[in-house]
């Protein structure tokens, strides 16, 4: 019965069309990983962007869902997590995402390895503007440009401690991130200072 319930949910919530500002769920919007947000800053000062809020949400791995401007996740019962994610982007016949430690560019059609990372570790990815916005495992939040040419890492900041498997939610400006630990961040990528 429960598993029914569940099921008609997940189903009437892909149903429901997202507000342009929303990340309803696992990859955004069109559950591509592409977000499209515009107008972002991609220039960050040293600490890295404005933080607007901290929240501690109980252990686990989930991403964090954005509707109506409130914050939903997924992932911890009885303090036993329940949710390991990770995910790739495809962009203009590119396919980004991790393999072994490397964040990778592969072609779509072929296959090849068009560029492999320095070693980053595990972590997980969207894109918005043409930016593959990365979180990984050891919380370090790097910005690398989605280009098939080369690995171009664009700005980075330490922003959690802990292991970081969720994959980053974007909504309305803002970047939602979190780790096992339970801390969620919510950062703005359009301003440097709190709303």
């Amino acid at each position: 019965m429960r598993n029914r319930q569940l099921a008609a949910i997940i189903a009437f919530v892909t149903a429901v069309p997202a507000l342009s500002a929303d990340w309803p769920g696992w990859r955004g919007p069109a559950r591509n990983g592409i977000s499209p947000e515009t107008g972002l800053n991609w220039q960050w000062p040293a600490e890295g962007p404005e933080v607007l809020w901290k929240a501690s949400v109980g252990t686990g791995f989930s991403c964090i869902a954005v509707a109506g401007r409130r914050a939903y996740k997924l992932g911890n019962r009885d303090n036993i997590d329940t949710v390991y994610l990770s995910n790739c982007v495809l962009w203009q016949g590119s396919l980004y995402g991790f393999d072994d430690k490397e964040l990778q560019c592969l072609d779509w059609q072929t296959g090849e390895v068009r560029w492999s990372s320095p070693r980053l570790g595990l972590g997980s990815l969207i894109l918005a503007e043409g930016k593959l916005i990365v979180l990984q495992e050891n919380g370090t939040l790097r910005i690398v440009e989605a280009t098939p040419e080369a690995y171009r890492s664009l700005a980075e900041a330490k922003t959690l401690t802990g292991r970081c498997w969720s994959a980053p939610s974007l909504a309305d400006g803002r970047l939602y991130l979190r780790n096992a630990a339970g801390d969620v961040l919510c950062l703005d990528l359009r301003k440097w200072k709190a709303r």
